[in-house]
């Protein structure tokens, strides 16, 4: 049985079957396809556009029975016509 302290001192041995050392060898990667990168965009507008509206649908059932300022109003009377004009 080998003593801890060896395990810990003594480095591990390279054991490479391959013949593709890093000296020699390069990793080039494709890029990805322009289709994937809008894809991509718009799942993050569409997960960022869903947060939106959930934040603003919490702070309206959060402050609906409390006096809001003027420029919350405003913000919130713009909410709802901006989803009247999407429907």
């Amino acid at each position: 049985m080998v003593p801890m302290s060896e395990h810990l001192t003594k480095p591990k041995e390279l054991d490479i079957h391959c013949p593709l050392y890093k000296d020699n060898y390069k990793f080039i990667a494709r890029p990805l396809p322009w289709y994937c990168e809008v894809e991509l965009l718009e799942r993050i507008n569409k997960a960022k556009s869903e947060r939106r509206e959930k934040i603003l649908e919490e702070i309206i059932v959060k402050h609906t029975s409390m006096d809001l300022p003027e420029g919350v109003k405003n913000m919130l009377d713009r909410y709802t016509k901006l989803q009247e004009k999407r429907r």
